[in-house]
């Protein structure tokens, strides 16, 4: 690459921004698809990458619906992070497939990754497996949900309400009557209230 090169005057020239994106710039908002471009064009010497800025472009990129670009960023990150892969970076992939409403790339990243002795081997937080309970419950997957649920209570992480929801959704899809009930229990010994999504559920 010649010395003189500077991408911000060649992303220039591909074409000028439109007044929603100067809008969306000036409040903060960021095409984090241009970000990822600017990562995989530039040499590696001058844009790093690390759990930290690998996590935030995957999380951007869930939010908007990118979910081949987030992965596609994962592993990059994998490629060309300067630092080892953590539990961290693994949730926001998982987060971001659960946002792009495919639960079922949520449990096969979960498994390379965590249950598999192929992948990273990471050792599972809270959120990792939150993110496998929110894939149950959009998936109706009860037996899953209800292991996935011991097991955060075996790792002594406490009942929350985000979780106690995914397993009533995936209980309730799966005409899971004691599953549902034990939840339910559960969630008047620990002092859990319930939300809206809550009442939702207990509706149907």
């Amino acid at each position: 690459m010649a010395d003189d090169f500077d991408w911000r005057v060649e992303a220039r020239k591909l074409r000028e921004p439109t007044e929603k994106e100067l809008e969306d710039y000036d409040c903060g908002i960021i095409d984090w698809r241009e970000v990822l471009w600017v990562y995989k064009e530039l040499p590696q010497e001058d844009m790093y990458l690390n759990n930290h800025i690998g996590s935030s472009i995957i999380v951007g990129l869930g939010k908007m619906n990118e979910l081949d670009q987030a992965e596609e960023t994962f592993q990059l990150t994998l490629e060309r992070q300067v630092d080892r892969p953590n539990t961290y970076l693994l949730n926001s992939l998982l987060t971001a497939c659960n946002r792009c409403n495919k639960p079922e790339k949520t449990l096969e990243w979960f498994q390379l990754h965590v249950a598999s002795e192929e992948g990273l081997q990471l050792k599972p937080n809270r959120d990792s497996l939150r993110a496998v309970l929110v894939a149950c419950g959009k998936m109706g997957d009860a037996q899953l949900a209800k292991s996935t649920f011991v097991r955060m209570l075996e790792m002594r992480f406490k009942p929350e309400l985000q979780a106690c929801n995914a397993v009533l959704r995936a209980c309730i899809a799966a005409n899971d009557v004691e599953g549902k009930q034990y939840i339910l229990d559960l969630m008047v010994k620990c002092k859990i209230e319930g939300n809206a999504e809550t009442t939702l559920l207990l509706a149907h």
